[in-house]
């Protein structure tokens, strides 16, 4: 859950800087034009579409730290999980649904 935990904190400061927008001029569209290409980005860059995909990778930011709190929610399932206890995680995962 390495992956996990930094994407967890990375769009939870994200979102941080989004609520001061009206301080430090960092809006959703200003945060993901400067940040965005550093996250997202093609493998093979396509000179032709680069506009397309950096407008979609901003949508798709935008939505993950918009939406951080309920994306990276800890449930206690998860939680037993990162524990370790994959029949505990199950169980509670069955009992959610």
């Amino acid at each position: 859950p390495a992956h996990y935990t930094l994407a967890r904190e990375l769009f939870r400061l994200l979102k941080r800087v989004v609520e001061h927008s009206d301080k430090n001029k960092m809006g959703y569209a200003a945060l993901t034009v400067v940040v965005g290409p550093n996250i997202l980005y093609a493998r093979e860059q396509n000179p032709a579409s680069m506009v397309e995909d950096m407008e979609r990778s901003a949508g798709v930011l935008t939505l993950c730290i918009k939406y951080s709190e309920e994306l990276f929610r800890e449930t206690s399932w998860w939680k037993a999980l990162n524990r370790g206890d994959v029949e505990l995680a199950k169980r509670l995962a069955k009992e959610q649904q």
